[in-house]
């Protein structure tokens, strides 16, 4: 007599995504790099832009679907400065967009579609200037998560974006990024 029963086997598995698309720029450049506005310059592997208005640069990339975009970022400060890490980014009114908003120590998540924001929240937390944060944007296919150095501080209902680039995004500031990654 044989005994039917069901057995369990358990593994552990360990991913290790290599990025999609990385510039850190350590060679001096940002290549492919499309700047729709502002002064931005390469040095010491880091992409800074400057603006008084809107500065805004794009990488040559397309996001699709389910995706994360990564960047090391930090603002100088300064009345009425923003820094962004764009996600999906087709033109300003079609984007992606995570707010660094310095002055009043929040981080915004934005996704607009023509021109309407059809999906916003924001976690308050102090940002100093002159300080480096990692920040991550992650959408599944449902929900998008950002993480602001590793830690998660929102999470929204979302609808799949429209295809376009990661990029950054300075006001008002000095706007370094380190790296941007996209997995």
């Amino acid at each position: 007599d044989a005994n039917d029963g069901t057995l369990t086997h358990s593994a552990n598995l360990i991913l290790n995504l290599a990025p999609l698309y990385i510039e850190d720029f350590e060679d001096g450049v940002a290549d492919g790099f499309t700047y729709l506005k502002g002064t931005w310059a390469v040095s010491s592997g880091v992409l800074t832009g400057t603006n008084t208005r809107k500065a805004t640069a794009v990488a040559p990339f397309t996001m699709i679907g389910n995706r994360s975009v990564e960047a090391v970022m930090r603002t100088a400060g300064g009345s009425g400065n923003r820094v962004s890490l764009l996600g999906w980014q087709v033109d300003k009114k079609n984007l992606v967009e995570l707010l660094m908003k310095q002055e009043q120590g929040k981080w915004v998540l934005k996704h607009r579609v023509r021109g309407k924001n059809i999906a916003k929240a924001k976690a308050l937390s102090a940002i100093q200037p002159n300080t480096d944060y990692r920040a991550r944007i992650s959408f599944d296919g449902t929900i998008f998560q950002v993480f602001i150095d590793g830690v998660e501080v929102i999470n929204i209902n979302g609808s799949v974006p429209t295809d376009g680039s990661p990029g950054s995004k300075v006001k008002s500031t000095k706007g370094p990024f380190g790296e941007i990654l996209v997995y």
